[in-house]
Formats: structure tokens, C-alpha cells, sequence
């Protein structure tokens, strides 16, 4: 069995009293393609921000959980750390344009393998 690029392990957070995750935990092996899907305030957007190590979720208090890639312990404090473990991010648009289809709204995830 290969080591899968991503795992994010017993993943929690909470906002000023308020826990937005709960031990959520998501493997992706290589080739894989995964996609996240829910309700308005079920926790997607927090999860990736806390994947690409987005300042605005990582400040106000830490997430409890790992995150490995390439079996690898990833130092998922900062921007830099996400960028240097290959991690990229585009953010979906909160107001779409109409020109634009609803592919080109999602938020997707891309690791360099």
C-alpha cells in the first residue's frame, strides 16, 4: 500500500467557544481526486484554509490534528510552510459573475506530487 500524499488527521477547531470541526479526518492517495460538499457552515472552507495554513483561521487560536504529506509531518502555520509542502489554493467567489459556469466557482485543492 503507498503513502498517500494528504492526510489530515482528527482535524478540530474552534472559534471563541465555538467548535466549527470535530475530529474530521480526510486521506487523498495519489491520483485521487476528492471533493468536499455541504451545507453553508459545515466547515469546508475552514478545513482547506487550515490546510493551506490561512492566517485568518490559524490565529485566533490553534486546530488540534495533523496534517502529513507524503507521510510527512507538514508544518501548517503559515502561507510560506503550505507553499514549500506544494499546496496551492483558489478560493471560490462569494458573488459569481454570471458570465462564469458553476465549475469555475468551486474551491479546489491542487499538491504537486
Amino acid at each position: 500500500m503507498s503513502v498517500p500524499v494528504l492526510e489530515m488527521k482528527e482535524i478540530s477547531k474552534s472559534f471563541y467557544g465555538t467548535q466549527v470541526l470535530k475530529n474530521v479526518s480526510l486521506t487523498v492517495g495519489k491520483g485521487e481526486i476528492h471533493c468536499l460538499v455541504g451545507e453553508n457552515g459545515a466547515g469546508k472552507s475552514t478545513l482547506m484554509n487550515i490546510l493551506f495554513g490561512m492566517p485568518v483561521i490559524i490565529n485566533p487560536g490553534v486546530f488540534e490534528g495533523n496534517i502529513l504529506i507524503n507521510g510527512e509531518q507538514m508544518a501548517s502555520d503559515s502561507l510560506r510552510a503550505a507553499v514549500d509542502a506544494g499546496i496551492g489554493m483558489v478560493q471560490h467567489h462569494h458573488r459569481p459573475q454570471q458570465h462564469h459556469v458553476a465549475t469555475q466557482h468551486w474551491l479546489s485543492i491542487h499538491i504537486r506530487i
